[in-house]
C-alpha cells in the first residue's frame, strides 16, 4: 500500500516535471517509480509503461544511447517486457517500448 501511495504522487511529480521542462526531475521521479513497480506489480502494463518512459527520459537527459545510466534504463525496461509478454526478439521488444512511451505519454 505504502509503495502505491509513493507510486501516485511520483506519477504527479513526473507530469509536473515534464510540464515545466525539468528533465532531471522527471527521470528521478520515473526511477523512483520504477523501483516501486518492480517490487510490487513487476511486468505489469503500468511497469512496462514507466520503463518506456524512464529509458526515454534518461536518453533525454545524457543524449546518448550508450551512456551507463541510459543503458540501466534500457535493460530495465527490456526486463519488464520479457515478464509481461514473453521470450521475443529484442527487435520486437523495443517496439513495444516504443508503443508503450508514445501511447501513454
Amino acid at each position: 500500500m505504502i509503495c502505491t501511495c509513493v507510486g501516485t504522487a511520483t506519477f504527479l511529480q513526473v507530469d509536473l516535471a515534464r510540464e515545466l521542462g525539468l528533465v532531471e526531475e522527471r527521470v528521478y521521479q520515473l526511477g523512483q517509480a520504477v523501483r516501486c513497480l518492480e517490487a510490487v506489480t513487476a511486468g505489469s502494463d503500468l511497469h512496462c509503461i514507466t520503463t518506456a518512459q524512464h529509458h526515454a527520459a534518461q536518453l533525454e537527459l545524457h543524449g546518448s544511447p550508450q551512456a551507463p545510466q541510459v543503458q540501466s534504463a534500457l535493460a530495465q525496461a527490456l526486463d519488464a517486457h520479457r515478464a509481461r509478454y514473453g521470450p521475443l526478439s529484442q527487435a520486437r521488444l523495443e517496439q513495444l517500448m516504443e508503443l508503450n512511451r508514445t501511447l501513454y505519454h
